[in-house]
Formats: structure tokens, C-alpha cells, sequence
């Protein structure tokens, strides 16, 4: 589900990642007084993309969701998923880059599901659908964090390995960022799946 591209001219480096996880959605006046979902918005280089669905009932709603939600590269559909590309340069001085002053830039996109006519369900199932949304920007927010988290690691990896070593070339430290990155991955895979997918933290809608 990644797909990391080559720096170019060992000067640049990019890094994307895709991650999925079951999601729905509530009105966005519901989300707004909700503290997860005001992170997220205000979270800087984080965009959110809704996309409609509609239905009379829980039914309906879940058809609707499987039947327009996005895809992964393999063609599997999700309520919802999370992508994340993370890019790194160096300023450079007389003689070196400077590694210990790494440019670190990132682009978060999470796509959610948006009810387009909430009127149409019936109380019971609003409810539900509200709770099931706040959790599921909690979850989503959850791989937020990892990523801004991991942005802050590859700049303080680069830096500490350049204080060790005032060689390093960029060969090395594009290596050095790399691991980095195979490590936020690896976290937010197995945040997935210790939450499975964000059902243990009630992201569940029938």
C-alpha cells in the first residue's frame, strides 16, 4: 500500500503512504463541536475531502458507503483512508549539505464519508451514526499524529547522525530517512491492526 519514489538528484527525497481503515460519517455541525475533529481541521498541511452518500435507513447508508467509497491501490474499497507524503532537502553550505538543518514538508489528505440528507434516517440511527463518526476521526486522527510525529523523528535522526558523522553524504542520509519511514509505516500498520481498523474504538456502524 506505499509507494516510495527515488530522491532526485540526491537532494530530494518523497515518501507516500495510503492507509485504510472501516469509516462513515456524521453532518459537519456534529463535527465541529467535536475536539478530534477540530484538531484535524486545524491541524497545518492537513486536507479533508468528503465524499456523499445517502440512504433511508442503516441499510441503505452501509450500501451506500460500500458502493461509493475509495479504493486502495488494489482495488479494495474502504469507507475511509488517510494519505500521507512526507518530502526532505538540504540547505547547503561551502563544503556539505547541512543535514542537521533538514527541510522536512508534508501533505496529509483524509478522505471521509458525508451523509447528504441526514433528515431522511430516523433518530436511532442518527445517533449512532454521530457516535460512529466521532470515534472514527478519533481513529483517523490517530495516524495524523503518527505521521507529525514522524516528521519530527526524520529531522531529529538526520541531525543526530550528522553531529556523529560531518561526512555524511546525501546517499547516507536519504537511507537514514527512509528507515525512518518504513518505521512510521510500520507503526501505523500496527495501529490498524491493534485497533482493527478503529473497531475497538467503536468505529463500528452496523
Amino acid at each position: 500500500m506505499s509507494n516510495i519514489r527515488k530522491h532526485i538528484l540526491a537532494l530530494v527525497g518523497v515518501a507516500v503512504l495510503i492507509m485504510f481503515c472501516a469509516v462513515i460519517s456524521v453532518r459537519t455541525s456534529t463535527l465541529l463541536n467535536n475536539d478530534y475533529w477540530i484538531e484535524l481541521q486545524n491541524t497545518p498541511s492537513v486536507k479533508i475531502v468528503r465524499y456523499k452518500i445517502d440512504g433511508n435507513d442503516k441499510k441503505e447508508l452501509r450500501e451506500s458507503i460500500n458502493k461509493n467509497g475509495p479504493t486502495d491501490n488494489n482495488g479494495k474499497r474502504w469507507d475511509a483512508y488517510t494519505y500521507w507524503k512526507i518530502k526532505w532537502r538540504w540547505p547547503k553550505n561551502e563544503n556539505n549539505y547541512s543535514f542537521d538543518k533538514t527541510l522536512v514538508s508534508y501533505n496529509i489528505t483524509v478522505h471521509l464519508p458525508e451523509l447528504e440528507n441526514p433528515n431522511k434516517i430516523d433518530r436511532q440511527t442518527k445517533s449512532n451514526w454521530e457516535h460512529y463518526i466521532q470515534q472514527l476521526v478519533f481513529h483517523e486522527l490517530g495516524h495524523v499524529r503518527n505521521i507529525l510525529n514522524g516528521v519530527k523523528k526524520l529531522k531529529n535522526n538526520l541531525k543526530e547522525a550528522y553531529l556523529n558523522n560531518s561526512q555524511l553524504t546525501t546517499i547516507e542520509a536519504n537511507q537514514i530517512a527512509q528507515q525512518t519511514l518504513a518505521k512510521i509505516r510500520e507503526l501505523d500498520q500496527r495501529y490498524d491492526h491493534e485497533t482493527n481498523h478503529g473497531q475497538s474504538q467503536g468505529v463500528v456502524f452496523y
